[in-house]
């Protein structure tokens, strides 16, 4: 190899190592500013009283991994799934508002708050979040089905109708958007409508069961 295609290549290797340190720095200062981040949410562990010894280990060493793991974030979002399925809701809470500025893109987040808000009966701080539920996973219906409900229980009834529709769009069969819009022309007093919607339903459903027996036989 001539003197110059040296000179060329170490200089290359050079590049392509400085390159590699400063990726790598990045990646390392991104988690740390992330971990940092965190620490508040998770410095105070609620008593989890008389759960089981798997969860409780479960939840000491997902708070772990997020105070002092690589991938903190990942270790939050085990965190909150593990305090919503098990009743700790303040603090699922706490986590997925975090999350939602950590992993705002994943609409899990806004779901699961949402969730958790309707159940406190904040409705008005949980539509937001179902429209941007919405937004991030237009094809993942039962999120649809819950915007639906939370308007319908909001008296927002013509966006509720709009948002039913919208999933019946995609699935012209589906229960849960028939019965809010036969909710609908309850309230609204159209009891022909909503009868013949609840035949339907019925209907629908006898089929469903007869087919089920069928296949037991």
């Amino acid at each position: 190899m001539n003197p110059s295609g040296m000179r060329w290549q170490k200089g290359f290797g050079v590049v392509a190592a400085i390159g590699f340190a400063l990726a790598g720095y990045w990646t390392w200062r991104v988690s740390e500013v992330r971990r940092l981040a965190v620490m508040p949410i998770i410095q105070q562990v609620p008593d989890l009283g008389e759960v089981s010894a798997e969860l409780k280990e479960r939840v000491s060493e997902a708070v772990h991994r997020a105070r002092t793991g690589w991938r903190p974030v990942a270790a939050l979002r085990e965190l909150a799934k593990l305090y919503q399925a098990n009743g700790f809701y303040a603090e699922a809470s706490q986590i997925c508002s975090e999350l939602l500025r950590f992993d705002s893109n994943n609409p899990l987040w806004p779901h699961l708050l949402a969730d958790l808000l309707a159940g406190y009966g904040k409705l008005d701080e949980a539509l937001p979040l179902l429209r941007q539920t919405v937004a991030l996973a237009p094809d993942y219906l039962p999120a649809r089905i819950r915007l639906g409900d939370a308007l319908l229980k909001s008296n927002h009834s013509k966006e509720a109708e709009q948002t039913y529709i919208a999933v019946l769009a995609r699935d012209a069969d589906n229960a849960y958007a028939q019965l809010g819009l036969t909710r609908l022309d309850m309230e609204a007093g159209n009891w022909i409508a909503a009868r013949e919607r609840l035949q339907r339903l019925v209907a629908a459903a006898s089929i469903a069961v007869s087919g089920v027996l069928r296949s037991c036989d």
